[in-house]
């Protein structure tokens, strides 16, 4: 049995998955089903034809004379191989700039978040802070892993990914280590080419516990449970549930009721791409590059537009469509939908890790756009242009 990993598969399994979730109704502020209004229902289809159209673009591009696949247009032709020890080199200098950020925010800061959450020593961190240069550190550590993947040295590759894991730990980065976790289990999928074996199975429902006690575990940690289900209105029927469980179906339902709240409310004072381009530059460059009155635009959209202000995030069409409403919603499922249907037509051309690792870290934001647009995340795009980078360092023609 095999399952579809294309684009416009996993854009829909996202979708589905949310819907399914949100049907749920684990808090008494998420609408039923029933009551959603045409205009709400209507954002599930008219993104899946804008996302289908912009994968179908890509296939009809035109071909080169006698190939039988789309041309290549990325990162390099055949005929390259890689050594295996000039990986390892490159692993271990993104490693030391990672680990060169947790010392510096260290004497900077104090102790990581997970220090001040679990054993109360307190420092200056928050756990929505975590110090400078934090997309340095989740892009470093999650791609680590993915590079380290398929050395023949099962104690190097583990010993990478502990140390990964282990440094987001400390920080109790959730977010960066779901997709972590999503990023790993992709690349072997992609791999197989989507086939499905009881061993495969075994690590997909393993990963699934893991990220349900991650989503519990670290959200008591910073907010508490009860603190959570009291902000988020959970129903009382579901605090006998798993807490992982409750965290995870609030999660994933709360951003699509605040879509839905915002493209059916008064709301049209659209921003022209300032909020998705504030989310797009690193926090350390915002005061350089916008106005006081830049960084309170969300805040205000949240306070006056979403139905509890304790969740902040809505998909990833919130930002667009507050910054070009409808026509932004279309054009920018087009955009992800060329996009990732050209990175997928690359992958099955060639037999290539670092082809299959951007695959992965691309169909990990596809998969994660229920939750934010991972798409203009500076963490994401950074661990997108260090793989590129060391692809570019560590290949060699064949001669």
């Amino acid at each position: 049995m095999r399952v579809s990993l294309s684009p416009l598969a996993l854009f829909s399994y996202v979708w589905l998955l949310q819907i399914a979730c949100f049907s749920v109704g684990v808090s008494y502020i998420l609408l039923r089903l029933q009551d959603l209004s045409v205009l709400q229902m209507a954002i599930f289809p008219i993104s899946w034809v804008a996302f289908a159209l912009g994968t179908l673009f890509i296939r009809v591009l035109p071909r080169k004379k006698g190939a039988a696949k789309p041309v290549r247009i990325l990162l390099a032709n055949d005929g390259y191989y890689y050594v295996a020890y000039q990986i390892r080199k490159h692993i271990k200098l993104i490693l030391l700039l990672g680990l060169t950020v947790v010392v510096y925010n260290y004497f900077m800061f104090g102790y990581p978040p997970f220090v001040d959450l679990v054993f109360g020593i307190t420092s200056n961190y928050t756990y929505m802070n975590y110090g400078s240069f934090k997309n340095i550190i989740f892009s470093v550590f999650m791609l680590a892993p993915l590079l380290a993947l398929y050395d023949k040295d099962n104690s190097y590759k583990y010993g990478v990914a502990i140390i990964s894991f282990g440094i987001l730990m400390l920080y109790s980065a959730r977010g960066p280590i779901i997709q972590g976790i999503l990023q790993l289990i992709l690349v072997g999928a992609i791999k197989n080419r989507g086939k499905i074996t009881f061993k495969n199975f075994l690590i997909v429902l393993l990963s699934a516990v893991i990220i349900i006690f991650v989503m519990g575990w670290i959200g008591a940690l910073r907010t508490g449970t009860n603190t959570m289900y009291t902000a988020l209105l959970i129903r009382r029927c579901f605090y006998s549930w798993p807490s992982g469980i409750v965290w995870v179906l609030a999660y994933i339902s709360m951003p699509l009721q605040n879509l839905f709240s915002l493209v059916s409310s008064s709301f049209h004072n659209f921003k022209m791409g300032e909020v998705t381009l504030f989310t797009l530059v690193p926090g350390f460059l915002h005061r350089y590059l916008f106005s006081h009155s830049a960084a309170q635009i969300w805040n205000n959209i949240i306070q006056n537009y979403f139905p509890d202000a304790q969740n902040t995030v809505s998909t990833y069409l919130g930002t667009i469509y507050v910054d070009f409403g409808w026509p932004g919603v279309l054009g920018y499922n087009f955009i992800i939908g060329m996009i990732s249907s050209l990175i997928y037509f690359y992958t099955k051309q060639r037999n290539d890790h670092f082809v299959r690792i951007l695959y992965a870290i691309w169909s990990s934001g596809l998969l994660l756009m229920l939750f934010f647009n991972m798409f203009v995340l500076p963490s994401f795009l950074l661990e997108i242009i260090l793989l590129l980078v060391i692809y570019r360092g560590v290949r060699h023609r064949v001669t």
